[in-house]
């Protein structure tokens, strides 16, 4: 009978160390080792937060490129490792190492890294991580851009539930990109927030930074406008200024601009309707131009509206410097660093005109101690040109950016 018990008693062992053994090796490919992540938490505790921001991040956040459809926007929305490592080559790489930019700006989508708010897809994990590194071992810093796709920004800005797991997920990223030089990588909320009212999207930040924070103490933090002010006025700008500035001085502002829209955006097919109709519109206004493109496309309404307001605003480099004056006078107000990281012009309007408005853009900027990145590298916006593998800037490019 005692046998009989001891037996069952054994028996009862095995199995419960054999289930406790099962589970604890049942994890996901997916999730971060726990000694990796044990050691994250103790390089976290180790590391103070910052008085205010470094002058060497500002130096590095002032002349940027934006590196596009490679971890975000990918072509045919093509997702697979193979793309990802084959998207740009050795001598992309070597260009932008002697190219004259101080940083790149990677933006990187949810699919690429978010399976729930506590998982991170530690495959794609590891083939970013090289890349990061591979820029900071070429003394260029990275500005990594939590870069959505549209229905996920949309779900964000519609339910609280989906903000809060985004949270939980940047605290893991950050705990998890905070091994990297801190003077060297960057941290962005999220590219181009669009909630109804600027407030709501406001509100939303403080809380991911707050959290960011805690788990990147040294990072720096690049908070976003969110991209209109209220429901129907599309004020970058003001989106912008209605930020009440944190109290964590380790923060830079950012908004983008590409305005006259009409003018960087011509022949764009997606966005606003008009400017698929406004090919060949130049740069600085030219009455007669605009008046030869609003005959043209007659019976569209609003594209002799947008002509009509090209030439009562006049764009030119003085009203561009009165366009971006209000930046600056902020940016003085609250003693903060603001970087423009997407400026840019498609490339129906590559003609003189697109180098003279990034030029005045840029040079603009720069007079206002604003940081920037072109967008960008090599598509449609590219500043670059690519024949035979040799890899140059386009004619007058080079110059335009101060390079």
């Amino acid at each position: 009978m005692k046998t009989s018990y001891l037996k069952n008693f054994v028996l009862l062992l095995v199995v419960f160390c054999s289930l406790c053994l099962l589970t604890s090796c049942d994890k996901s490919s997916d999730v971060s080792p726990t000694e990796e992540e044990e050691e994250e938490e103790e390089i976290v505790e180790q590391v103070k937060p910052l008085a205010q921001l470094p002058e060497i991040r500002k130096t590095r956040l002032s002349k940027g490129l934006n590196l596009a459809h490679w971890f975000a926007q990918q072509e045919n929305g093509d997702l697979s490792k193979n793309y990802i490592q084959s998207r740009f080559q050795d001598n992309d790489f070597e260009f932008i190492k002697n190219s004259g930019f101080t940083y790149v700006r990677l933006s990187v989508d949810e699919r690429i890294l978010f399976i729930d708010p506590n998982l991170l897809k530690t495959e794609y994990l590891q083939v970013l991580d090289g890349y990061i590194q591979k820029f900071i071992d070429a003394e260029i810093a990275v500005l990594f851009d939590f870069h959505p796709t549209e229905s996920f920004k949309e779900n964000v800005h519609a339910t609280a539930a989906t903000a809060s797991n985004v949270k939980i997920f940047w605290g893991k990223l950050a705990a998890h990109l905070s091994k990297f030089d801190a003077d060297y990588l960057y941290l962005e909320v999220m590219n181009e927030p669009s909630a109804v009212l600027a407030k709501d999207w406001n509100d939303v930040q403080k809380l991911w930074v707050a959290e960011i924070r805690k788990n990147a103490p040294a990072h720096t933090i690049v908070v976003d406008g969110n991209l209109r002010i209220t429901k129907d006025n599309w004020d970058g700008i003001a989106a912008l200024t209605s930020i009440e500035p944190f109290a964590d001085k380790n923060i830079v502002y950012n908004l983008h601009l590409y305005e006259p829209f009409a003018f960087t955006h011509q022949g764009a097919t997606w966005g606003w309707e008009v400017a698929q109709y406004t090919t060949g519109l130049e740069y600085p206004m030219n009455e007669a131009n605009c008046l030869e493109i609003k005959s043209k496309h007659s019976s569209k309404i609003e594209v002799g509206w947008a002509m009509d307001d090209y030439i009562k605003q006049a764009w030119n480099k003085d009203r561009l410097k009165a366009y971006i004056q209000p930046i600056a006078d902020w940016s003085a107000k609250h003693n903060v660093y603001i970087t423009v990281n997407e400026f840019g012009a498609y490339y129906y309007a590559e003609n003189e005109g697109k180098l003279a408005y990034l030029r005045d853009m840029r040079e603009i900027m720069e007079e206002k101690k604003l940081g920037w990145a072109v967008w960008e590298y090599d598509a449609g916006f590219s500043i670059v040109e690519k024949a035979g593998g040799t890899i140059s800037f386009k004619s007058g490019m080079k110059s335009a950016l101060g390079l």
